[in-house]
């Protein structure tokens, strides 16, 4: 390495370069900044603000999750997948295709649950969009009745790690399973739903808030690059 020759432009011009580009170094820190303290904004309200109270009710996930199973009719649907970072469309995970044929896939509408299998947890999302996608036939797909689809999403959020080291199943011969016959059958606590749709709107608008800030990023990012 010390043989290689690096091209040096004047100390003046050095001193300016550098001046610009830590401007943008400092915009970025800052977006980093902030996005971590709503992030810890969101974690704390969710903490608070689930806590269960007098008045929540008990449900078990039977009562409120209908299978449904909706084949890809189309090529056209976008398949996608679901891990700890949520519903994400397979092109922006992977350079190539994984299978030509999706007819056995299913279909992920808004409002619906999809549930799979992560490294060390149980993996879920639900697709709050008006998008269409698809899913692969490992994945669980389910219609949610009774409850706020975002506020469900909440509810297991704070109780993955419990519900994944009771139901996430580990063999070394046959792999890593779920018990959703029993997961299914665990007993949550939820408020009434009009409780549930408040709760619902304001951790979304902290989530909104955070996604402008991580597009605003992005964008600095690229303006540094350029």
């Amino acid at each position: 390495m010390a043989k290689v020759e690096i091209p040096f432009t004047n100390a003046v011009e050095q001193s300016k370069i550098s001046e610009i580009l830590m401007k943008w170094d400092e915009a970025i820190n800052m977006q980093n900044q902030y996005v971590k303290k709503l992030g810890t904004c969101r974690y704390a309200m969710i903490q608070r603000l689930l806590k269960p109270q007098i008045g929540w009710f008990s449900k078990r996930l039977n009562d409120i999750l209908f299978a449904k199973c909706e084949r890809v009719a189309e090529r056209t649907i976008e398949p996608v997948a679901v891990g700890v970072f949520g519903i994400r469309k397979r092109s922006e995970i992977f350079d190539k295709e994984l299978a030509d044929d999706y007819s056995q896939n299913k279909v992920l509408r808004k409002g619906q649950i999809c549930f799979g299998i992560g490294t060390n947890s149980i993996v879920y999302d639900v697709l709050l969009s008006n998008d269409v996608f698809c899913v692969s036939p490992a994945y669980k797909v389910y219609n949610i009745t009774s409850v706020n689809p975002y506020f469900l999403k909440l509810i297991l959020d704070i109780n993955n790690k419990y519900l994944s080291r009771k139901y996430m199943i580990i063999s070394a011969r046959q792999g890593k399973s779920v018990d959703f016959d029993g997961l299914f059958n665990e007993i949550l606590l939820f408020p009434s739903i009009e409780i549930q749709d408040r709760i619902a709107c304001m951790i979304q608008k902290v989530d909104y808030e955070i996604s402008l800030h991580k597009q605003k990023n992005e964008k600095l990012k690229l303006q540094r690059k350029a």
